[in-house]
């Protein structure tokens, strides 16, 4: 169902007048819920431009006024406010759009039954001062989404999904630090801008996006930038992490299908915020076998892997990445993991790359969390016998590998071809899913 984008925002009308000639920063488009595909402008002005579609001018309305949101709570102690010069306009991009223009920015219309679709995640530059970890942001090699994102554009996607955590400049660079030096930090579009939009640019030109919502997004976090440029739902004040006391109602949001062509679809669901959210999940949970309901196939996309191997640390072994979300998923299915057509799923959060498949009860699954932000560890390449179960059901198929990278899924036989690619878009492995395994190979 499409939702309307006439909607009252932050006490201002969202319904503005346009001009034609408004600055564009940046321009992009996103699929949201079924065949909606929404058309977002950052403008320097206070009214938003025209979107000209084969040859006609369509307004655009305002989801968000440039603001200043007073600081709030966040995770790491340090805060102040957050400060967004820029106003974030929309539009709903007519069906059948053949050209979409946006200021002097032309936008990557959809096309039908998208083919090649580019993945990534954990993009973001990581500082942060409870591990006193600050990535050296200035350094393509040690911070290369910007790399990333100009070879995955190079590949002429006809879909990209980031599967969460665009954002990752929480604390202030210490003095001294020359690996930050200079850098932006807080949740404001300074921030935003240098994290995401700017090294993400050639991308978002190249085909429309389809975001999840990671961890570094909740409220007490990077929520705010999250619900103004990214999250596809109209934007109200009550979800919009401005208000600390209204985050419970910010913290889930619903999950939605979006739909690739009449026999695919894409399942985007919120894991962002883990802290007692058994029963939502629950709840969630059984929504997407709902939301799968009449597919001939159905890719879950969620930043949190449900069934997926975690680092080993502090000590601990490896062990199953959320063993919560996995309780959550049998509490909704009766005992049961994802079932058909649920045959494949997407991940991010673990800063690596994983190929998963399973034996009969499981869903194959892939790790790709290693476009960007700053390694954690890796895990073998031969799991010890011990860590070959997730969730009651066994591994029979395991492949990771070490440093950055994206990754193109691609339709073959009626299922799907992966190829993760290095930072510099050198093939590295092709996966062939055959649900409810997985086979690798290296690329030649």
């Amino acid at each position: 169902m499409r939702r309307t984008l006439c909607m009252v925002v932050l006490g201002l009308a969202g319904c503005a007048g346009f001009k034609p000639d408004a600055t564009v920063e940046h321009a992009y488009l996103l699929r949201g819920e079924g065949e909606l595909v929404l058309a977002r402008a950052l403008v320097r002005t206070s009214e938003c431009p025209a979107l000209r579609v084969d040859g006609r001018e369509l307004p655009m309305q305002v989801r968000a006024p440039a603001s200043a949101v007073p600081a709030r709570p966040v995770a790491q102690g340090v805060t102040k406010p957050a400060r967004f010069e820029l106003t974030v306009c929309e539009a709903a991009l007519p069906p059948g759009t053949r050209t979409a223009r946006v200021g002097a920015l032309d936008l990557p219309v959809p096309v039908s039954a998208p083919q090649r679709i580019v993945v990534i995640g954990d993009t973001g530059c990581r500082m942060k001062q409870s591990e006193n970890a600050f990535q050296p942001c200035k350094d393509n090699d040690a911070w290369p989404f910007a790399r990333v994102a100009r070879s995955a554009a190079a590949q002429q996607p006809d879909l990209v999904i980031h599967v969460g955590d665009y954002h990752y400049r929480e604390s202030p660079c210490p003095a001294g630090e020359k690996a930050c030096a200079g850098s932006p930090w807080g949740f404001g579009q300074d921030t935003w801008s240098a994290d995401f939009f700017g090294p993400a640019k050639p991308l978002l030109r190249a085909a429309p996006w389809v975001f999840v919502r990671g961890n570094h997004e909740s409220c007490s976090r990077a929520g705010q930038g999250w619900f103004r440029f990214l999250d596809a739902a109209p934007l109200t004040e009550a979800r919009s992490c401005n208000d600390p006391a209204q985050d419970e109602l910010a913290a889930h949001t619903q999950p939605f299908a979006v739909t690739l062509d009449a026999q695919t679809r894409l399942i985007v669901f919120d894991s962002s915020e883990q802290k007692g959210a058994d029963a939502e999940f629950q709840r969630e949970f059984a929504e997407v076998g709902k939301l799968a309901r009449g597919a001939e196939h159905a890719v879950f996309l969620s930043h949190h892997p449900v069934l997926a191997l975690g680092l080993p640390t502090k000590g601990k072994p490896i062990r199953p990445e959320s063993k919560e979300m996995i309780a959550s998923l049998r509490a909704a299915r009766d005992g049961a993991l994802f079932a058909p057509p649920v045959d494949l799923a997407l991940h991010g959060h673990v800063h690596l790359f994983e190929a998963l498949g399973f034996s009969e009860g499981g869903t194959p699954t892939f790790v790709l969390g290693n476009s960007g932000s700053m390694t954690e560890g890796w895990l073998p390449e031969q799991l010890p016998a011990a860590s070959r179960e997730i969730g009651g059901v066994r591994i029979d198929a395991f492949h990771t590998r070490q440093g950055f990278g994206f990754a193109m899924l691609e339709r073959e036989d009626g299922g799907w071809r992966l190829t993760e690619f290095d930072m510099d878009g050198k093939p590295v492995l092709v996966c062939a899913v055959a649900s409810p395994s997985l086979r690798c190979s290296n690329a030649r």
